[in-house]
């Protein structure tokens, strides 16, 4: 939600009725969508003061008003917002506000340290985005055509190794190899070590972006 224009986050989050603005249709919204299970709200600090009143009353009252509409929905969600930004701070200032803020029970809030203060998640990580960059969608369709040009099974999963973890790898540069069951992706201890010193500012998305960026570079050097 936070990556969409202001004028569209409303719509997103509580849905729209046709006309209510330029292209407006008729669309049930996030709250509506997630009805008996959980909605994961990221970047929550980087709402319109308008949009957190809108979420403040969808809290309080579990109902849900389409823009355009008056007819309020009910719904049953439970709701999980993440933010970069200090909350306490942004309250002070008046960019956020404090009953939101409340509303949203920081008491009960997890304090995530950025990937450079814990490097130890490194190698699970890598892993993780290894196998889920080609689980599915468009990167798993390359996966699938470069198992046909090489002439090996097809319905291979992706998988990680990484040097010290289980073996050792092959040469830096060499990119993806068959292993059984699975092409694996093999990380050497200098590409494993380049990682562990970089400070990542953009945390486990910049990491996530970089492997599966390597992974899918190496299919087209093995």
């Amino acid at each position: 939600v936070s990556a969409l224009p202001e004028s569209l986050v409303g719509a997103e989050l509580f849905g729209s009725a046709r006309g209510a603005f330029s292209g407006a249709v008729d669309r049930a919204g996030r709250f509506e969508a997630a009805q008996g299970g959980t909605l994961l709200l990221d970047e929550v600090g980087n709402l319109s003061l308008e949009t957190q009143r809108m979420l403040l009353m969808v809290l309080q009252e579990r109902r849900v008003t389409r823009l355009g509409e008056h007819q309020a929905r009910p719904v049953d969600v439970k709701l999980l917002a993440a933010t970069n930004a200090d909350l306490r701070e942004a309250v002070r200032s008046g960019r956020f506000r404090a009953d939101l803020y409340a509303r949203l029970n920081p008491a009960a809030g997890l304090t995530l340290p950025p990937l450079r203060e814990r490097r130890e998640d490194l190698p699970a990580l890598i892993a993780r985005t290894v196998t889920e960059t080609f689980a599915a969608g468009p990167d798993a369709g390359l996966l699938a055509d470069y198992l046909r040009s090489a002439g090996l099974p097809a319905g291979l999963h992706a998988r990680a190794e990484l040097a010290g973890g289980g073996g050792k790898t092959g040469k830096a540069g060499k990119g993806a190899k068959r292993a059984t069951g699975a092409l694996t992706f093999a990380f050497s201890e200098s590409a494993l070590a380049a990682l562990e010193r970089h400070p990542f500012p953009g945390n486990v998305r910049e990491l996530r972006l970089l492997v599966a960026n390597a992974c899918l570079l190496s299919l087209s050097d093995a």
